[in-house]
């Protein structure tokens, strides 16, 4: 009975806690997230799909948490940032940052929005823990750490908020010192990390006339390789930050005269007062001037082209400024193939806020996904492959598949269909090139769909008949052809085989039109030895499939050349044995006739087969 007790009341403290207490399992799974996102940095350069492992097990991890987040707006642009994270893996090193940053910015900004409302509704202890972890994650220094903490436990929303933004505008203002134009990637990463500070703070009431399109079209400059408008726009952004901290500073004074006592107000000449609750207040530092942009004086090295970082979600406002603007064109387009209004600019708005300017420019980066799945898996890298196709579906699901399942839902359904198939190990035993070809062939038709262009002639069967023929039927039927070819060779052997060089001509051959078929069981076993003992040294194997590269289709070729001719003289050979084909008797021969005596008889005739034939 007393552990009956016992768990009883363990399981009535879990069921009535309260909700604002269900923010500590967001709180204790922030660090597993962050740790996740740094050892796909880590893992990047030498293992990209380690890399992608470990982004896939932060988006379970954020999907896990998704409830306790306060906005479903937030819980988005934090999976698409992690869906791209998994794009920009294949891509470069800054930009693989950027979206990793940006989504490491919005959980910050969970949190931060978590904290005050759980200080709007009296919880100090929850926003007690947010606001430490908040501090370390910002960077805070321990006496301002400390301060933070007074406050929230004095319910100070509004003085903590002030501190948190102090720090956000002295980590924005950090991040961009001395950057310029001049070096594209540096530039490109410290902008994308502005950024994802900024997007705590964006609907701060002090923000001003700072918004995200600055930093977006920012980006763009660097994309388009002009440093000069780069620089223009950056300047922009350091008078916003430092307008940003001015009135940040500004508030901070305003409201450290409200205490009671002479205490509460700083003295004159020391470093620091106190606010409202009693927790001192560091004084504003002084701006430092911002270094003007300086133009490169020669045409800078050539750098890996950067993707633009993907605008950072909105909290939940009806509104954001900085939205990036919707292709008209692409709109038009999406609505003459029969997308609703709404949803095509949507769509193009969408395309827009993950650098895409046309729908084609989604469906190349699609393809270009695929075409190096092709690549690793014809070297044999099956993993590898299946995470870029997995990059490749998360591409797709943030940008072409919400029209295509409007305007046509059952092409919708069968490329979604045949993408997971695709990526699922089992579903998709023995990986070939082929079926990466036909599903880039599918992801022509559905861009081809939305854009008012006919699919290939023929293709439609061969996407339905794809599904049934990927994966063990055509697996299991190949090894078992592999296995029956060695039964007719045998027999052929038995009965004909020994001392007519012409029956063995014609074996030879048929060994040889046997053994594609032979080679190719082989190398699905293996494929199912790979995937199902995890074993992938036996993914070797598939590189020998005459459907994998040219060098077994060339070797295939002359196989059939070579059975081909030992065919024609075997069969010749026993042609002539026949008598069906005559040939001339060398001069000087003659041959004789004998005929048997009479005590042979008809009957005593005997056919000596073996030496006949």
């Amino acid at each position: 009975m007393k552990r009956f007790g016992a768990a009883l009341s363990v399981f009535t403290s879990l069921v009535m806690v309260p909700p604002a207490l269900a923010q500590e399992t967001l709180v204790s799974g922030y660090p597993t997230i962050v740790n996740r996102l740094d050892a796909a940095l880590r893992a990047q350069p030498s293992n990209r799909a380690a890399a992608q492992n470990r982004l896939e097990e932060a988006r379970t991890l954020v999907r896990r948490y998704a409830s306790q987040i306060r906005s479903q707006v937030l819980v988005s642009g934090i999976d698409t940032a992690l869906k791209n994270a998994k794009v920009a893996v294949t891509r470069s090193r800054a930009d693989l940052e950027a979206q990793v940053g940006q989504a490491r910015g919005l959980l910050r900004k969970s949190l931060y929005d978590n904290l005050f409302a759980d200080l709007e509704a009296g919880n100090v202890a929850s926003a007690g823990k947010i606001s430490q972890l908040l501090g370390r994650d910002f960077g805070m220094s321990s006496a301002g750490r400390a301060r933070l903490q007074a406050q929230v436990r004095a319910s100070d929303a509004n003085g903590a908020r002030l501190t948190l933004e102090r720090q956000i505008a002295l980590k924005m203002n950090r991040t961009l010192e001395g950057v310029s134009g001049s070096d594209r990637v540096t530039a490109f990463r410290q902008t994308a990390q502005a950024t994802a500070w900024f997007s705590v703070v964006q609907d701060s009431p002090r923000i001003g006339n700072l918004r995200i399109e600055n930093f977006v079209d920012a980006l763009e400059q660097l994309r388009r390789n002009a440093p000069e408008d780069f620089n223009t726009q950056l300047s922009t952004i350091r008078g916003g930050i430092e307008a940003f901290r001015s009135g940040v500073d500004t508030a901070i004074r305003t409201t450290s005269p409200r205490a009671e006592s002479p205490r509460t107000s700083a003295q004159p000449g020391s470093e620091t007062g106190v606010n409202s609750a009693g927790a001192p207040v560091e004084p504003a530092p002084t701006p430092r001037a911002t270094p003007p942009a300086q133009p490169p004086a020669a045409a800078p090295a050539p750098a890996p082209q950067p993707a633009p970082t993907p605008t950072p979600a909105p909290s939940a406002q009806p509104q954001t400024p900085g939205t990036p603007v919707a292709n008209s064109a692409t709109v038009a387009t999406l609505v003459a193939a029969g997308v609703p209004r709404p949803l095509a600019q949507e769509t193009a708005q969408r395309l827009a806020s993950q650098g895409f300017s046309a729908l084609s420019d989604a469906s190349d980066r699609i393809h270009a996904l695929l075409a190096r799945a092709l690549v690793a898996a014809q070297s044999g890298d099956i993993p590898t492959s299946r995470g870029t196709i997995d990059t490749a579906i998360g591409v797709y699901d943030a940008t072409l598949k919400t029209p295509l399942q409007a305007v046509d839902p059952t092409l919708s359904s069968r490329l979604e269909n045949l993408f997971n198939q695709t990526k699922d190990p089992m579903r998709s035993l023995g990986l070939r090139t082929s079926d990466l070809a036909v599903l880039m062939g599918e992801v022509a038709t559905a861009e081809g769909r939305l854009s008012g262009t006919p699919a290939p002639t023929g293709h439609n069967l061969i996407a339905s008949v794809q599904p049934v023929w990927l994966g063990l039927l055509r697996a299991g039927l190949f090894i078992v052809i592999a296995a029956l070819s060695f039964y007719p060779l045998y027999l052929l052997n038995l009965a004909f085989g020994g001392r007519n060089p012409y029956w063995r001509y014609i074996g030879y051959a048929m060994i040889l039109l046997f053994l594609p078929a032979i080679v190719e069981g082989f190398a699905y076993l293996g494929s199912i030895i790979a995937e199902s003992s995890g074993v992938r040294f036996f993914d070797v194997l598939t590189s020998f499939s005459i459907l994998q590269n040219p060098i077994t289709q060339i070797v295939w070729a002359i196989t059939l050349l070579i059975a081909g001719i030992l065919a024609v003289v075997g069969f010749r050979g026993i042609c002539i044995q026949f008598g069906l084909i005559r040939t001339r008797a060398p001069q000087g021969s003659t041959t004789q006739l004998q005929n048997p005596g009479p005590a042979q008889g008809a009957h005593s005739t005997t056919v000596e087969w073996d030496e006949e034939f």
